[in-house]
């Protein structure tokens, strides 16, 4: 191989992320590049990567339509059906291929990202199951965030792209419908092409818009949930008309994940887990966040939950395995707290929200998920962009300082900060407990 390449960064990166996701054994050459964990080296990849190969498939996409412009235009066919709008809609105006709407049969959602993004998902996989029960839904996502999707009856098959042959056998499928959930990264829209698939649908938010058949318009200032339910409606128009009385609603207030309460591990039951008694009132707690500067400190939860332990509550700490520095902060501040760290799965953590009356976490896939079970939320925000990710509904309460500074986050990147995250750190014990304390009154 020609020496230049492989000591190309990019070549470096790629292969990494070729041999880690068991696409095909290649050699790592990690003197390249810094070490990384996976996901900070798949959005390096994406950056590297990403646009020229967007560069290179458009061109591809625009050779295509143009020899499709040479062919004879083939007749409209019945109001039953729903054009695709050309690839490159701004190179020309080439003849749309046309797909009945009874042939949706097979459909691919794409959904990279953590706990928090796969969670808002499931409402617009619900409502397009709802808009056509009889297609079935294929999902294409990574192991850290397949647990939620687990959770959701409405999809048929699940497929991991960051685990053995997972990315090939779902892209072997004939999909009539792909719909990339990714906002910004362009990975996701690439392998949307590869699908095959006559209608694929994403958000526009660069260069990625010009791959998908449908493009479609993405804002900070919508809740995450109208985000993707804003995907289903380039096929949704042509079938039901102007999006009016027929759209999907969203009730911020009504659970959209349903779990059983006897959910538990194969070597131990909740209820082993999770000793409860009649009258017993449980507030979990979830110290961690996959980005540190949403990390409020065990230390202050612990003080929290002593407070809430001496008004007759029961508090538990729920999280992963790497919770468990954090877990032991809150423990040391308060030894009467049950740690959960890293004795449940997903579906075990979304039981124990499900049983509690209350749920304390900073901006974080936990809490996106127990407002998706109907747990009741105290919140803590500054980083995060609160109308995009802040719980919705009256049984929820958001602490937010709102400094200038903040949000800061944009597209999942949030920057180091240089003022110790002070939009986080103003925020006191007795703030969060008032606000518990009052959210448990009203029920």
């Amino acid at each position: 191989m020609n020496g230049r390449i492989t000591q190309n960064p990019a070549y470096g990166l790629l292969c990494s992320f070729i041999s880690e996701y068991s696409i095909i054994s290649a050699p790592k050459p990690e003197f390249l590049y810094p070490k990384m964990n996976k996901i900070e080296a798949l959005k390096k990849i994406d950056s590297l990567l990403g646009p020229p190969l967007v560069k290179a498939l458009s061109l591809l996409l625009l050779s295509q339509q143009k020899r499709r412009e040479k062919q004879e235009r083939k007749p409209e066919r019945a109001a039953t059906s729903f054009s695709v709008i050309p690839a490159c809609p701004e190179s020309g105006s080439a003849p749309p291929a046309v797909v009945p709407a009874a042939a949706i049969r097979l459909v691919l959602f794409i959904r990279p990202g953590g706990i928090g993004d796969a969670v808002h998902l499931i409402p617009a996989i619900r409502a397009f199951k709802a808009m056509i029960g009889s297609a079935e839904i294929h999902l294409l996502c990574e192991k850290r965030n397949a647990g939620v999707f687990s959770l959701c009856t409405e999809i048929s098959r699940i497929y991991l792209y960051d685990k053995g042959p997972g990315l090939l056998t779902c892209l072997a499928n004939r999909y009539d419908a792909v719909i990339d959930t990714e906002q910004w990264h362009r990975l996701s829209a690439i392998m949307a092409v590869l699908s095959r698939a006559p209608v694929t649908v994403g958000f526009g938010t660069n260069d990625r818009k010009i791959l998908f058949t449908h493009s479609v318009a993405y804002s900070h200032d919508d809740y995450e949930v109208l985000s993707f339910m804003h995907l289903l409606e380039p096929i949704m128009e042509p079938m039901l008309g102007p999006l009016t009385a027929t759209a999907p609603t969203f009730d911020d207030d009504a659970p959209f994940i349903n779990v059983g309460e006897d959910v538990g591990e194969p070597e131990a039951g909740l209820q082993n887990l999770l000793p409860l008694y009649p009258g017993d009132t449980l507030v979990s707690i979830f110290p961690g966040a996959s980005v540190k500067e949403r990390q409020w400190g065990g230390h202050r939860y612990g003080l929290v939950s002593a407070a809430l332990i001496a008004r007759g509550l029961k508090v538990a700490i729920i999280g992963a395995p790497s919770d468990t520095l954090h877990a032991r902060a809150i423990i040391k501040q308060c030894p009467a707290c049950l740690d959960l760290t890293g004795k449940t799965s997903l579906a075990g953590t979304a039981a124990v929200l499900k049983r509690s009356g209350l749920l304390i976490s900073a901006d974080s896939g936990i809490l996106h998920l127990g407002v998706a079970v109907g747990t009741p939320t105290v919140s803590l925000f500054g980083p995060g962009i609160e109308k995009k990710w802040g719980p919705k509904g009256k049984r929820h309460r958001i602490i937010n300082k709102c400094l200038p500074c903040s949000p800061c986050t944009e597209f999942g990147y949030t920057p180091t900060c240089k003022i110790n995250v002070k939009c986080l750190s103003m925020i006191t014990e007795d703030e969060v407990i008032e606000a518990a304390v009052e959210l448990l009154a009203d029920g």
